[in-house]
Order: structure tokens, then C-alpha cells, then sequence
């Protein structure tokens, strides 16, 4: 799956007719996204993901993309799905058109120069977009991708709860909102793999 992923994502993709946004997935699918890396924490969920033979899909910043190429590197080789989160993480809809602009093509070329691929999709930071936003995904042919369930993990710091509050968001079409910025969700994962799997759901390597 890695090397046709690699193949089909190194080369501009096709004209939008649709910016968005995506709040869902496929039927019988949960899509597994990870928002505001790489960082340290993103090597963990790297490691689950691969013992799990699982994908995942990673919204990643500009900024941290400087600091931690290798893992940006490492997520695309193994067959993960490489999306755009901005530059600087700003709330877009305090940000002029030119400005979002600037963060959106930076952070398209960062992704492509560090790892080969062309992004497809963009989130913006904090689900802040406005038409603006819109306009711009279709000018650079990106999907705008939102979410239907949201743990909140970054307000958790104990493994047995975030577990707990991520359980029954587990439905299909679902797309999963985690941040690979906190080590609690990269502890939690292999359980989120294993319950997506007896629910008798798969999981979505792409939107």
C-alpha cells in the first residue's frame, strides 16, 4: 500500500469541484486522524500503527514539520495519509485572504519538499474557516476536512479516561479528532485500533 500511496500522492492532484467541508468518512469506516504534529509523540503512534498494521491520517503544521522532518519522512514512507494544518496554527477567520494564503501554499510546498507528497486535504486550525478558506482550498485543490468526533484528548491526562470518553465515538463514518501532541493518545491507540476492528468497522486510510 506505502509505494501505490507514494505514487499517486507525488503527483498534483486533479482540479476541486467541491472545498468542502468533510465532516464524515465512508460507510463502515472510522478515519483516525492526528492534528498539530509531528512531534516526539507522533513516533509512538508511528510504532503502534505499524505493529497494527493500522493507517492513520496526519494533519500536520508547518512549524513542526521543520522540527521534526524525519517523522513527517517516516508517517508518509510507511503509507500514512499527509494532510495541511497550516503554517503557524493561526484561526483563519482572523487572518485576511492573503494571509491564509501564505499559510495554506507554505505549508502545500513544505509537505511536498520534506516528503514528496502533494497534499489533498486541509483542516484548518481549531475548525476556524470562513469563505475565505473555501475560496482558497479550491484555487489549490484541497478538501477542506473537519470532524464528527472529538474527544477533546488534550484535556485528558490519564489513559483509562480519554479511553473511555473516545469509546462510543466510535461509529462508522466517524472521523476521530486526536492530536499526536499528548503521550495519552498515542497510549490509548492500540485500543482504538482493536475496538474499531470487533465492531466490525474499518479503518479509513484517507477521507
Amino acid at each position: 500500500m506505502g509505494s501505490d500511496y507514494l505514487n499517486y500522492f507525488r503527483e498534483p492532484p486533479p482540479a476541486a469541484t467541491d472545498a468542502g467541508p468533510v465532516y464524515q468518512t465512508e460507510e463502515g469506516a472510522v478515519a483516525v486522524t492526528f492534528d498539530d504534529g509531528p512531534s516526539l509523540i507522533t513516533e509512538q503512534i508511528l510504532d503502534v500503527l505499524r505493529q497494527k498494521n493500522a493507517r492513520a491520517i496526519f494533519f500536520m503544521v508547518g512549524t513542526q514539520i521543520e522540527s521534526y522532518p524525519s517523522l513527517a519522512q517516516r508517517a508518509a514512507a510507511e503509507g500514512h495519509f499527509i494532510g495541511n494544518h497550516s503554517y503557524s496554527h493561526p484561526y483563519f477567520t482572523e487572518l485576511s485572504m492573503e494571509e491564509q494564503e501564505a499559510e495554506i501554499v507554505y505549508t502545500s510546498e513544505l509537505i511536498k519538499n520534506v516528503t514528496g507528497i502533494v497534499p489533498q486535504h486541509f483542516r484548518p486550525p481549531y475548525g476556524a474557516f470562513n469563505e475565505a478558506t473555501l475560496e482558497l482550498c479550491r484555487k489549490h485543490h484541497l478538501q477542506l476536512v473537519m470532524w464528527n468526533a472529538d474527544p477533546k484528548d488534550y484535556m485528558f491526562n490519564t489513559r483509562k479516561v480519554l479511553l473511555k470518553t473516545i469509546k462510543p465515538l466510535l461509529f462508522s463514518r466517524a472521523i476521530l479528532l486526536l492530536h499526536d501532541l499528548k503521550r495519552p493518545s498515542a497510549e490509548v491507540l492500540p485500543n482504538i485500533i482493536d475496538t474499531i476492528r470487533e465492531r466490525g468497522l474499518g479503518i479509513a486510510g484517507r477521507i
